[in-house]
């Protein structure tokens, strides 16, 4: 368990992870402030409660300071977007030259070295698609860094900054390379979301099994490393109570075929194939993502048990029993 008397700051607590960490911190961790953090709210739990809706990023990166200097953190999950969200700053281009103004993390840790901090932990959680143009695989720690799109772009500046910040004593942390990790609360333009919410809804109205309507998804035959998003959630908590430093690969250690995850939740649903079309399309990626969780197995004896089958049928669970998740409309698929 984490020391008691911590102030922790959350910052995407509106996400899947953000959500499923805040219920296991309140359960299971004492604190004197649980500070949350989502795209357009602040929210300051515990000794002395307070709300604030932002408006804009220098209203935001306002009351971040204000409330370093009231509730100090002692340790920071950043799970969030690397860049501000409000409209008044974002362009589409992550990496223009305006980055560092607008990446919250670069100002964070400024904070920290302010204040001096140096005791902080500052949990990271980077992406898989850091590695999308490596050509290597599986991935692990040490392979070297090839992000194709700017979001990833953004997780490798951050990471890069906070590893130098840890060297100099700035501060503490650690960066944990997330691949796919699965939950009802997953937003659905993710695949699993998707193909979950779509099938069911056919399931409820079987008039959509006449006729010539369809489902589509892409690449049946590409695999994918994917677990449960509670376990993943799990690992960074253990990363952050147990002051790891460094980079750490957070993955299934396996892999499951589009195809056989579709088929796995078509049988759950009693949905017959024949509603669903595959189409190829090219890949941006070089190479099938699959990370090597060795080190976090070795150091932490951190393993996933939901995973491959079990993991679609757990995640249709979910669905099925879930009064929190809003299904999507059926559509097209990828």
């Amino acid at each position: 368990m984490l020391d008691s008397l911590n102030n922790i700051y959350v910052f995407g607590a509106g996400g899947q992870d953000g959500k499923l960490l805040v219920l296991k911190l309140r359960t299971v961790v004492e604190y004197a402030n649980l500070v949350l953090f989502t795209r357009n709210t602040i929210r300051v739990e515990g000794s002395q409660p307070k709300y604030h809706e932002i408006t804009s990023h220098r209203e935001y990166l306002g009351i971040v300071d204000e409330i370093f200097k009231i509730h100090p953190p002692s340790i920071i999950y950043y799970l969030a977007a690397t860049h501000y969200s409000h409209s008044d700053v974002v362009s589409n281009k992550y990496l223009d030259g305006d980055f560092a103004n607008k990446c919250l993390p670069l100002h964070i840790f400024d904070f920290l070295i302010r204040y001096n901090l140096s005791k902080c932990y500052f949990m990271f959680t980077s992406s898989s698609l850091v590695f999308n143009g490596s050509g290597v695989s599986p991935q692990n720690e040490s392979t070297p860094r090839s992000p194709i799109c700017d979001y990833a772009k953004s997780k490798c500046i951050v990471e890069e900054n906070l590893t130098l910040n840890i060297e100099n004593g700035s501060f503490l942390g650690s960066t944990a390379i997330m691949y796919n990790h699965e939950s009802k609360y997953r937003g659905n333009r993710f695949f699993t979301a998707k193909a979950i919410s779509s099938i069911q809804s056919v399931s409820s109205n079987r008039a959509l099994l006449s006729g010539s309507f369809k489902i589509s998804f892409f690449n049946p035959l590409s695999y994918i490393d994917m677990g449960y998003a509670s376990e993943y959630v799990d690992a960074i908590m253990l990363l952050a109570s147990s002051n790891c430093i460094g980079t750490y690969i957070v993955s299934s250690g396996t892999q499951i075929m589009v195809k056989e995850f579709i088929d796995i939740v078509l049988a759950f649903f009693s949905v017959t194939a024949d509603i669903i079309e595959y189409k190829d399309v090219p890949q941006r990626s070089k190479i099938q993502l699959y990370g090597d969780n060795t080190k976090i197995r070795r150091e932490l004896s951190w393993s996933p048990k939901i995973i491959g089958a079990k993991l679609a049928r757990r995640l249709c669970y979910d669905y099925a029993t879930s009064r929190e998740r809003i299904h999507t409309s059926t559509q097209n698929m990828c």
